[in-house]
């Protein structure tokens, strides 16, 4: 997996990001700023989804060299597991 991705309820206010990329994923700060930019403008397209949850991003080493497109896909992927979980979980 190239993240690791937390969510906790907020009681129903606008999603909010948190974002940890360290410097043993991507030892130049020009590629961590890629892959945090990456993941806020993946969370941006996403948020009508995440509305009342707070996700905090884990980038994992996997993620540097990896091209922009396939970082999308995979956060993609994470932001509907972690609504379907957080959602069911509530109910």
């Amino acid at each position: 997996t190239l993240f690791i991705v937390y969510a906790y309820d907020n009681g129903g206010q606008l999603g909010r990001l948190g974002v940890t990329v360290s410097r043993r994923v991507a030892t130049k700060a020009v590629e961590r700023n890629r892959i945090k930019r990456a993941i806020k403008e993946s969370f941006r397209h996403q948020q009508t989804i995440l509305v009342g949850l707070d996700v905090v991003t884990v980038a994992r080493g996997a993620t540097q060299g990896i091209e922009t497109n396939q970082l999308f896909v995979s956060l993609g992927e994470h932001w509907r597991r972690v609504n379907q979980q957080c959602r069911s979980a509530s109910s």
